[in-house]
């Protein structure tokens, strides 16, 4: 099932990966399709602190983050759902039931979620902003990237609704590294120097995969590795859910190589 913008149609895909990520997206258009956008009700329960805080957004409009929350919040309802995925009418009419029901509690939900992440990114702008010693651009380019990699017009669903808390801690960590980074530098060098050769490696291994794999969730998971091993390396007081290093990265791209 394959989204058209105002459609969707039933379409032969090419691979068993390229069917499972576009049936995906083609799912979530078809509820939004046949869901009201709730955003009177969403609207009136904003607080003027989540009001201001959505306004400095990446999209560069509030209608647009709030479709994103409303597109991430469906994703969330869907993956409810035995093995996350809508087979058939039946489970289609139950799910558009469940999206109906409780979109309007999970949009906010979002919302919570966000709404740090946005203040937080402001907060790292500034202090980046104000970054002017000659010594420090090196720092300041890979730190402006990362952060533009964590906040783009459709993260909030690219990312998806358990990994956005991560997001929090991750621009957490450039405020962390900001503050350390110039009494660090060499030590910040080198840790930027390692970062940079796992992103090369991890590029490379992700153009070599056939396009249809690049969604998987094993290549994404990557992704976020390298961000874990960010935090180590220049945050490491915020702490990782699990124990991350370049070897440890470097095995695990190997492992995917075999796979795929």
């Amino acid at each position: 099932m394959v989204d058209h913008g105002d459609s969707v149609a039933v379409e032969v895909l090419s691979s068993e990966q390229e069917r499972d990520a576009a049936t995906k997206f083609g799912v979530r258009r078809l509820l939004l399709l046949n869901t009201t956008a709730p955003w009177k009700r969403v609207l009136a329960l904003l607080t003027n602190d989540q009001r201001l805080a959505l306004a400095h957004n990446p999209h560069g409009n509030v209608p647009d983050l709030l479709q994103d929350c409303l597109a991430t919040a469906v994703d969330s309802i869907v993956a409810q759902r035995p093995g996350g995925k809508v087979l058939g009418r039946e489970d289609f009419d139950e799910t558009l039931g469940m999206v109906r029901a409780h979109v309007v509690a999970r949009v906010m939900d979002v919302i919570e979620l966000v709404e740090p992440v946005l203040v937080l990114s402001r907060e790292a702008e500034l202090l980046l902003a104000a970054m002017t010693s000659p010594i420090m651009a090196p720092a300041k380019l890979d730190m402006q990237a990362q952060l533009g990699s964590l906040l783009y017009p459709g993260f909030v669903a690219d990312t998806g609704f358990s990994r956005l808390r991560h997001i929090q801690r991750y621009v957490r960590g450039i405020l962390l590294r900001c503050e350390h980074a110039p009494g660090r530098v060499t030590r910040d060098s080198e840790n930027t120097n390692t970062v940079a050769r796992v992103q090369k490696e991890y590029d490379a291994l992700v153009a070599a995969l056939p396009p249809s794999r690049r969604a998987g969730a094993d290549v994404r998971d990557l992704r976020w590795m390298i961000e874990e091993l960010r935090v180590s390396l220049f945050a490491q007081t915020l702490g990782t859910p699990r124990p991350v290093s370049e070897k440890r990265i470097y095995k695990a791209m190997d492992r995917l190589e075999d796979e795929a």
